[in-house]
């Protein structure tokens, strides 16, 4: 009798396991498995990341925390397939849902890269283009990965045009026949008339549609009059709101994972509590898993639900 409980008490273990291995793979939305890039320099081979495994589940922030140096950035740009020369992915594999980037051809991580996958970087002033306009480094986001969801609200804001337009017009026919109407009705018709020429504006089109996706989304992080930032240049801004800037443009496709590589570095304190914030609200929001690269313990302790150690 004790054997037969035994192998049932057995057999409810190894299905317990079996149950939460399946639970773990559905959740698994990246794994980096043996990962190693390393520089060739002239002192020798720098071996910047050297057999770093980990990893992320969908709805979580992930820390990656090692002192400086320790290969951590070069890790989050490995995943991205932004490594420069000299450096160099010698092995390893980056599996997100189920597909191994590092197999990948340029052209087809571009599918990925900005659209599922983003990234923000340390220092905003230098991510953003000194010469180009808030808006249009946002709206270059929308119009490199959203082209099809920008071409849908068009065509939704011109049918809502249009069919302001046509009451203008059943409006301004009514009016037409003065003689029938009593002049408190002939003022009112007036009102309504100018009321909807002010909200009709131009007719849509797709510039339109980029920058009203584009002022909603800086809205969205919180920086105050978003029209009026999207016509201001990036050293025209504070520090913190070029990360904010940052941050809406790695939020803007609802990537599945976004990269925060030292978010707060250059920040003040103040700021990078709110820039902390900021990031824990919108990945409630958008459902966006995080890894976060941090040096300090302190940030690792506050956001991250796991934490990875490299050293």
């Amino acid at each position: 009798m004790t054997v037969k409980n035994d192998k049932e008490e057995t057999a409810i273990r190894e299905r317990n396991l079996a149950n939460l291995d399946m639970k773990e793979e559905s959740q698994r939305i990246l794994r980096v498995k043996n990962l190693k890039t390393y520089f060739d320099t002239e002192e020798g081979i720098v071996k910047a990341v050297d057999g770093v495994s980990f990893d992320m589940y969908k709805d979580e922030i992930l820390g990656l925390v090692g002192e400086t140096g320790c290969g951590k950035s070069v890790t989050a740009l490995s995943i991205m397939q932004l490594v420069r020369e000299p450096g160099e992915i010698i092995d390893g594999e980056v599996f997100f849902k189920g597909e191994n980037l590092l197999e990948l051809k340029e052209r087809n991580m571009r599918k990925y890269r900005g659209n599922r996958l983003t990234m923000i970087f340390q220092d905003p002033l230098n991510s953003l283009n000194p010469v180009m306009k808030i808006g249009t480094q946002v709206g270059e986001v929308f119009e490199l990965h959203q082209e099809q969801q920008i071409l849908e609200t068009l065509d939704q804001r011109i049918l809502e045009w249009e069919e302001k337009k046509q009451k203008i017009d059943e409006l301004k026919d009514s009016l037409s026949d003065k003689e029938r109407l009593e002049e408190e009705d002939i003022e009112e018709l007036k009102n309504r008339i100018t009321i909807l020429k002010k909200e009709i504006g131009e007719r849509p089109t797709k510039k339109s549609v980029v920058r009203e996706k584009s002022a909603n989304i800086i809205d969205e992080v919180g920086i105050p009059d978003a029209e009026g930032i999207l016509d201001r240049y990036p050293h025209e801004l504070s520090g913190g709101m070029r990360q904010r800037v940052m941050i809406a443009m790695g939020l803007s496709c609802n990537p599945a994972i976004l990269i925060a590589d030292e978010p707060t570095t250059a920040l003040d304190v103040t700021i990078q509590a709110q820039i902390l914030d900021l990031i824990k609200k919108l990945k409630k929001e958008f459902q966006t898993s995080i890894l976060l690269i941090t040096h300090d313990l302190g940030i690792i302790a506050e956001m991250c639900d796991r934490v990875a150690v490299m050293y």
